[in-house]
């Protein structure tokens, strides 16, 4: 059996004076994190956890603290949480369409001191498979989140040379 990887790196620390502590716990929990120079550093050395689990109640404390900020990622907690009973002890999220770069996207807006946040994905397999290694980068601006793969920029390049 094969294992599939997708190492990932966001290249810039993220200022914690510009993140929410809703995104601080979820990004924290998508994402292996260091503290470095007041900031969040997040990367990933398997893959990133689009559909993670978190504790309820550390959830509504952050929920809390974050409303007056706006907050993509304040919204779609916020209204899964009230769905959930009063029985609840965690919350699920599937981010696995929108991911988390509208999360780094909102944080980047706020801040003064980044003009960008770039990321690099790394595809690898634990076996030589043909569809198991490639690569991926991601430009996060304030105005628009830009991906292509290493798959893509040779479908570019193909069809230039054999239109």
């Amino acid at each position: 059996m094969a294992d599939y990887y997708t190492q990932t790196v966001v290249h810039q620390t993220l200022p914690f004076a510009c993140m929410t502590s809703l995104e601080k716990l979820v990004l924290s929990t998508m994402f292996e994190t260091e503290e470095i120079d007041g900031g969040l550093y997040c990367f990933s050395t398997e893959r990133v956890d689009d559909m993670p689990s978190l504790d309820l109640a550390e959830v509504r404390d952050a929920l809390k603290h974050a409303k007056d900020i706006p907050s993509r990622l304040y919204d779609l907690v916020k209204a899964k949480a009230d769905t959930l009973s009063a029985e609840a002890s965690e919350l699920e999220l599937d981010l696995s369409v929108d991911s988390f770069e509208f999360i780094l996207q909102d944080i980047l807006r706020r801040s003064e001191a980044l003009p960008h946040i770039s990321i690099t994905a790394a595809f690898t397999c634990s076996k030589m498979r043909p569809d198991g290694f490639g690569g991926m980068v991601t430009l996060i601006t304030p105005e628009e989140i830009r991906s292509t793969s290493t798959g893509d920029i040779l479908e570019d390049w193909l069809a230039d040379k054999f239109p």
